[in-house]
């Protein structure tokens, strides 16, 4: 009996949580049924999904969006592997390196990554290779940013009673200075994976044949208004769910720390 009352009470907190949304899309299906705004630019919500389920049945949508994933996560991987050592290399042991480095590291952030597509089709072409280096590019500064502040910002005296305690540098590593980080290196992460899953659907955009952007450019092309804004719709989904899982791993390897709420 309590289980139901719990569950009976997630799902109204969920429909609490929900109810501008629902609200919204079923002020937008009424103004297109009854034709209050003309429904080839604004058609209902209905026909939008329908055109989801239908791409998604022939395996066109689903295709489409293992090949985006896939770049996504090749150049996530790459950043992970680069920015995360870098990070705390720079926070911890080379503080003058950082400091010469820190200027120089701010502009590249800064420039702007649609100015560069061009850049990156010349120096690697057109293709899977280009895609991931964008997102390479687009997602390491944030990360870095952050796993440096997080290894600047670290308690030495924990540090200090762990080597007292004989904790040899890998032991230190694992076991004290990236769970005490770990806050910091998630505000990277998820900052990170969603700059990178907006960019790839950008570059897709240009000088691709292929992709969750190459499919909405298509579909805004030929004019299929339903597939044009399921699109929208599909890509604002997958980066919700990215964020969603993003914070649920946190929340799993950060137990320990106490919530404010």
């Amino acid at each position: 009996m309590n289980r139901i009352k719990t569950v009976w009470k997630k799902i109204g907190h969920l429909f609490y949580r929900s109810l501008a949304l629902i609200s919204f899309f079923a002020l937008w299906q009424f103004v297109s049924v009854t034709e209050r705004v003309p429904k080839a630019p604004v058609p209902p919500p209905t026909v939008i999904v329908r055109a989801v389920i239908d791409s998604l049945r022939s395996g066109t949508l689903f295709s489409m969006t293992w090949y985006s994933l896939t770049n996504i996560g090749l150049g996530f991987l790459l950043c992970l592997l680069i920015s995360i050592p870098a990070g705390f290399l720079l926070g911890l042991n080379y503080h003058k390196l950082e400091r010469i480095l820190l200027p120089f590291l701010r502009i590249c952030e800064k420039l702007n990554p649609f100015a560069l597509f061009p850049v990156f089709m010349i120096l690697f072409g057109i293709g899977r290779l280009e895609k991931v280096m964008i997102v390479l590019w687009v997602a390491q500064w944030p990360l870095l940013f952050s796993t440096m502040e997080g290894a600047r910002n670290l308690d030495r005296s924990i540090m200090k009673s762990a080597r007292a305690m004989g904790a040899r540098k890998w032991n230190l590593l694992l076991k004290v200075i990236v769970p005490l980080a770990l806050p910091y290196l998630f505000t990277g992460l998820k900052t990170s994976a969603q700059l990178a899953f907006f960019m790839i659907i950008a570059s897709e955009m240009v000088g691709a044949n292929t992709g969750l952007g190459w499919m909405y450019l298509n579909a805004s092309l030929s004019y299929n208004v339903p597939m044009m804004y399921g699109i929208i719709l599909y890509i604002t989904l997958l980066a919700i769910a990215i964020n969603l899982a993003f914070t649920k791993v946190e929340k799993r390897f950060s137990v320990w720390k106490p919530s404010v709420f």
